[in-house]
């Protein structure tokens, strides 16, 4: 028995939105956990990543820019920290290409249907 044939419209688009979801959330974890250097680095990577995500965009991106001693001793009286910054996004979804990738589904699936 084919599976996709007891899946309502709703029921599919639910069930890989919650997956792309899931992935998406994975992939800004690894994203806010990494430390860049550069200031233009946080937003190039949010951008790279935005792309990578076809149902979903990043919202609310905010880069968190603070100074961190890297060194196993304590630093000497003149030392300059190291400037680090972090990005924090929201994730929120993009309800066209939602809307489009469902209308192209059902339309396969009842052509699927008549043949």
């Amino acid at each position: 028995m084919n599976p996709v044939k007891n899946l309502t419209s709703n029921d599919w688009k639910n069930k890989r939105l919650t997956k792309k979801y899931t992935q998406a959330q994975s992939q800004l974890r690894k994203l806010c956990q990494q430390e860049f250097a550069c200031a233009e680095d946080p937003f190039n990577a949010a951008k790279l990543l935005e792309t990578q995500l076809p149902f979903h965009q990043l919202a609310n991106i905010e880069v968190i820019k603070y100074s961190q001693h890297r060194g196993p001793s304590r630093p000497r009286k003149n030392y300059q920290p190291t400037p680090i910054s972090h990005i924090q996004a929201e994730i929120v979804p993009k309800e066209t290409a939602i809307t489009i990738a469902t209308e192209h589904w059902w339309q396969v699936y009842s052509c699927h249907q008549c043949s």
